[in-house]
């Protein structure tokens, strides 16, 4: 029989069990912070509904025209909503962002000077 003229070094069971405990947990709190940031994160429709209400607020502020309107963006119906009269200084401009199904994506309230 031959016999080997070095040692190998192996490690113990022991050790081998505490590294797989650790990466397994290691993969299981990298996947419970996956799926949170899946389920709380805003969809990409969401966004885009978002992203289209800012444009809108900024062009109507612009024009310094305030009027209801209903038009559509994109794909989304954007509903603009003014409220208030012109004896007072502040006006509520409301604009929301609806889907083609008509299900509100954003909603947001500013006020105007």
């Amino acid at each position: 029989m031959a016999q080997l003229s070095t040692l190998l070094k192996g490690s113990t069971l022991v050790e081998s069990l505490v590294a797989m405990i650790i990466i397994v947990g290691a993969f299981g709190i990298g996947t419970l912070l996956f799926l949170t940031v899946l389920s709380g994160g805003q969809s990409q429709e969401e966004l885009k509904a978002s992203i289209i209400a800012s444009n809108t607020f900024a062009r109507g502020l612009n024009s310094g025209v305030f009027i209801n309107e209903t038009f559509e963006v994109e794909k989304f119906i954007v509903e603009k909503t003014f409220t208030g009269d012109e004896e007072s200084e502040v006006h509520q401009l409301n604009i929301q962002v609806l889907n083609t199904t008509g299900k509100s994506l954003y909603n947001e309230t500013r006020m105007v000077r």
